[in-house]
């Protein structure tokens, strides 16, 4: 895992999963690039999970 790693948060997971234009260019792009390795904590899936649920 060569690269930067980052860690997303729940809304900002949601908005570039759904393409919503709140998620501003700059996050996209950076979510974007493959230099990076993106990680979501366990709390958000759940988060997630609980949110689509009801």
């Amino acid at each position: 895992m060569l690269g930067k790693n980052l860690l997303i948060d729940t809304q900002s997971f949601i908005w570039f999963v759904e393409n919503n234009p709140k998620l501003s260019a700059y996050a996209r792009n950076i979510m974007e690039d493959e230099r990076y390795n993106l990680f979501i904590s366990i709390a958000s899936l759940a988060d997630c999970f609980i949110g689509w649920k009801f």
